[in-house]
C-alpha cells in the first residue's frame, strides 16, 4: 500500500473563513479516505480565489517507482539566506557562495540550458538577465528556474532527464546580478510551449515551498501553478508577444 495525492483545485468568491476539511470535502462530493496530511490552501489571484485541497488517501501499491521526494536547490551543508518577498514579481533570490552545487529540486526533463552569458548592460535586454540558466520540467508539470550560474555542467541538455539532487550548475553573478552577489534566482511557473521570459522568470511565490524542502518536507507548487494558470490563460502567448516586440516588455529586473 502506498499514500497517494490528489489535489483539487476550486475557484470561490470569497475567503473560506474557518471551512472545515470535512465540510468542503461533503460541499464538493468528494470522497473523503483520509490517511495522513490533508490540507486546504487558498490561493488568491485578483479577481478570484482559488482553494488548492490536496486529499492525501491509500491505494494499493502499483509497479511504478515513487518520485523522488523534492530537495532544497543547495545542498545543507551550504549556507544559503533567502527572503519571504522579492521586489516587482514572484520570485526567490537564494544567496550563497560563489561556486556551490546548484541542485534540480525535483525530478523532471531539462527544457532550456544558457551557458553563455550574453547580458549587456548597455541594452538590459530583459530575456538575458538570468545570465547563464537551466530551466526544468518537474514531472509535477511546474517548470523550474535557476539562473545566475558561474557555469552549467556539460550533461545538462535539453531533453536530458534529471533526477531531484542532481547538480545542474555553480552558482553564481552572470546576467544582471554581477552588483547582487552570488546567488540563484529561483522561479516556478507554467511551461510555455514557445521561448519566452516574461512568464519563466517566476509567476508564484517559491518561498513556501523552498521552507518545506529545507525542512525535509515536500510541499508541491503544482496545483498554485494551475490555478495561476487558469486565471492567466493568455499569459504564455502575451509573453511571446512581448518578445517579438509585439508589445512593449515590461522594465522589470530579472536578478
Amino acid at each position: 500500500m502506498h499514500v497517494q495525492y490528489v489535489a483539487v483545485v476550486v475557484r470561490v468568491w470569497h475567503p473560506l473563513k474557518g471551512v472545515g476539511l470535512d465540510a468542503l470535502c461533503s460541499q464538493l462530493r468528494l470522497p473523503r479516505r483520509i490517511a495522513v496530511s490533508p490540507t486546504i490552501e487558498e490561493v488568491h489571484v485578483r479577481p478570484f480565489i482559488f482553494v488548492v485541497l490536496t486529499l492525501a488517501g491509500v491505494s494499493p501499491a502499483t509497479k511504478s517507482s515513487a518520485a523522488t521526494p523534492r530537495v532544497f536547490p543547495l545542498p545543507a551543508k551550504v549556507v544559503a539566506s533567502y527572503a519571504h518577498v522579492h521586489h516587482d514579481y514572484p520570485a526567490t533570490d537564494i544567496f550563497a557562495k560563489c561556486g556551490s552545487s546548484a541542485l534540480t529540486p525535483i525530478d523532471g526533463r531539462v527544457l532550456e540550458v544558457t551557458r553563455v552569458d550574453r547580458w549587456n548592460a548597455r541594452v538590459d535586454d530583459p530575456d538575458t538577465r538570468g545570465g547563464r540558466s537551466v530551466s526544468i520540467l518537474g514531472d509535477d508539470g511546474v517548470r523550474y528556474y535557476l539562473s545566475h550560474f558561474r557555469s552549467v555542467p556539460a550533461g545538462i541538455d535539453p531533453g536530458v532527464r534529471v533526477k531531484a539532487g542532481d547538480v545542474v550548475g555553480e552558482v553564481g553573478k552572470s546576467g544582471n546580478a554581477v552588483k547582487a552577489g552570488c546567488h540563484i534566482h529561483f522561479g516556478l511557473s507554467p511551461n510555455c510551449p514557445t521561448h519566452e521570459w516574461q512568464v519563466r522568470r517566476g509567476v508564484l511565490y517559491p518561498w513556501p515551498y523552498l521552507d518545506s524542502w529545507r525542512a525535509g518536507g515536500d510541499r508541491s507548487p503544482a496545483a498554485a501553478i494551475t490555478a495561476w494558470s487558469q486565471a492567466h490563460p493568455n499569459a504564455c502567448s502575451e509573453a511571446v508577444a512581448a518578445l517579438a516586440g509585439a508589445s512593449p516588455a515590461p522594465s522589470v529586473s530579472d536578478s
